[in-house]
């Protein structure tokens, strides 16, 4: 019996790791051949046949793009919305899915189907009435503008994956905090909140991630003082002539951060996703 186990287990794992070669095998290369080619000098971005490796390493697309096409100002632009929009999902996600999953009125349900679909709708069938919005109201080119339309996914997206979560942690614990004295929101604060922080870290990973690579609304409602990094990105690609090294430089700094805080919070998100989707 333990051999059969033993057998269905390593089957399993071979499976499991088979899978992620095979995923590995397509994402990686592309990955690896962007990194090298930011290393290149442009001879060697075009030579005929392509040089696999760089000869010699050289850091000359990277000063292209931040000293000749302000790549860091753009990066700053992109934090601002993006850690703007972070904060802001993060304050209103919490209260409003704590209201739908711990208080029940009529239209509740109602109300969470509602989120639900306001998270499904594609947001580009948005795009024409709230350029006419922002034009009459002078807010194009600015951080608010950016910000109030990268919320319109990432607040929906929070709602729903925090009521989910709320539904996970047991009401039992409020009640207990609340017979030994504490009031809703301190039970909630010091009994359910530090169960929360693997949900908190996995719904501000998704909303700086949805900020921060967003491209159609940047590129429409932003100019040339909110100018974000993907728009700055997009403009190495022309109709004739495509700059690989500075496409590579650019897109190479760009995920950074993204990859490090992965990599730092990893374990939290994880956990968060998977309480997460236990109830919804």
């Amino acid at each position: 019996m333990r051999l059969r186990f033993r057998r269905r287990d390593l089957v399993r794992l071979l499976v499991i790791y088979g899978i992620l070669a095979l995923l590995l095998l397509f994402t990686l290369p592309p990955l690896i051949l962007s990194l090298l080619t930011s290393f290149k000098t442009m001879s060697d971005v075009y030579a005929l046949p392509p040089k696999a490796l760089p000869t010699p390493f050289t850091l000359e697309s990277y000063a292209y793009v931040f000293v000749k096409r302000g790549l860091m100002t753009n990066l700053y632009n992109s934090s601002v919305v993006a850690s703007a929009a972070t904060l802001m999902t993060v304050l209103i996600a919490i209260p409003s899915a704590y209201g739908l999953a711990r208080f029940d009125f009529r239209g509740r349900r109602v109300l969470a189907l509602s989120v639900l679909f306001a998270y499904l709708l594609p947001a580009v069938a948005l795009l024409v009435p709230f350029f006419v919005i922002f034009k009459h109201l002078k807010m194009l080119d600015t951080y608010s503008c950016l910000i109030m339309v990268h919320l319109l996914v990432t607040i929906p997206f929070g709602i729903w994956f925090m009521r989910g979560y709320f539904n996970y942690v047991p009401w039992e614990l409020e009640e207990a905090a609340m017979v030994d004295g504490c009031s809703r929101v301190g039970g909630l604060v010091r009994v359910v909140f530090p169960l929360l922080k693997p949900a908190v870290l996995a719904i501000a990973f998704f909303a700086f991630i949805t900020s921060w690579q967003e491209f159609v609304f940047a590129l429409i409602f932003s100019g040339m003082k909110t100018y974000t990094a993907p728009v700055l990105i997009a403009s190495f690609v022309g109709e004739a002539y495509v700059d690989w090294g500075g496409l590579a430089a650019a897109t190479m700094t760009f995920s950074a951060p993204v990859a490090v805080l992965f990599l730092f919070f990893q374990r939290y998100l994880i956990s968060g996703l998977m309480g997460g989707s236990v109830k919804g």
